[in-house]
């Protein structure tokens, strides 16, 4: 088995809805059609990174019911290993609300159920195996204790980490001392850049190759222009997962030891796929597609 990519992070079952344009506030609008599935941030990425060809193994929490059983199942059917996706009784499994409009833009409601009972020590168990050169993968829907818990976990492993900042808060400062690289969009970054003057803490300039930020069609950029990925020009079907999939598919790159800026590009092709399809999980593509 070559290196692993563990994902600490979020589950969900997606409720889907198309409609022609997203409500306004204090709207009704009719949905066009109604479809569940797959989804969250971790379980995305997580989707993204085994169907490149990497192994993958998630660390999280579904509830013990239906909506878990059935989570569990698609992630396992897609070869991720779910030996460390804990069953939590008594409390409901992850769900969003998705709202997609004609254009591709959606809008996004999230109820974090099981997904919030993912502690500390657990995740530090989960990662017990990790060595150097697996990747860490974490992004910020499970909360700050199970980010920082897998960032310095895998640092003392002597593993790679990757950290997505979404959704965005601002006690994520308090892991960037440990983190081999920050994901972020154009939004996210200049929350960041906000969260860091607020605090007196430097500059997101300061972090140099250890930032990289997607800019949807126009690519993604590693540090000060260190590298420069250009975007596929493609027709936007749902944006859903787009982000998700660049970072899950960023992350196998890595785990296969490909330099960055290959990574980089590989990710970014995975993710313009993704927009042209509908769905979350479903709509990331396998390594031979691109």
């Amino acid at each position: 088995m070559g290196n692993i990519v563990y994902v600490v992070g979020s589950v969900n079952e997606d409720l889907r809805l198309r409609m022609e344009r997203l409500p306004e506030p204090g709207e009704t609008v009719s949905a066009d059609s109604v479809e569940t599935g797959l989804g969250g941030k971790g379980a995305n990425q997580a989707v993204a990174a085994a169907r490149s060809g990497v192994p993958v193994r998630f660390i999280g929490a579904v509830g013990d019911d239906d909506p878990g059983d059935r989570l569990r199942r698609a992630l396992s059917d897609d070869g991720i290993a779910v030996d460390r996706l804990r069953s939590v009784p008594h409390v409901a499994s992850g769900r969003a609300f998705v709202l997609v409009d004609d254009d591709g833009r959606n809008s996004i409601v999230v109820e974090a159920g099981a997904n919030g009972a993912l502690d500390a020590d657990e995740v530090r168990a989960g990662l017990d195996d990790a060595r150097p050169g697996d990747v860490v993968l974490c992004q910020l829907e499970t909360g700050l204790d199970a980010a920082r818990a897998a960032v310095r976990t895998a640092r003392t492993r002597g593993a790679y980490t990757v950290v997505n900042i979404a959704p965005f808060h601002a006690g994520v400062l308090s892991l960037l001392a440990d983190v081999d690289l920050v994901v972020a969009n154009e939004h996210e970054c200049a929350d960041l850049r906000s969260a860091l003057a607020a605090a007196g803490g430097g500059t997101v300039a300061d972090l140099g190759d250890r930032m990289l930020v997607t800019l949807g069609a126009s690519g993604s950029v590693l540090g000060e222009e260190t590298v420069r990925v250009a975007g596929d020009a493609v027709t936007v079907v749902d944006t859903t997962a787009a982000g998700d999939t660049y970072v899950g598919y960023l992350a196998a790159g890595l785990a296969e030891g490909r330099p960055i800026a290959e990574a980089m590009r590989q990710a970014g092709r995975a993710a313009a796929i993704t927009v042209g399809r509908a769905g979350a999980a479903r709509s990331i593509p396998h390594a031979h597609e691109i």
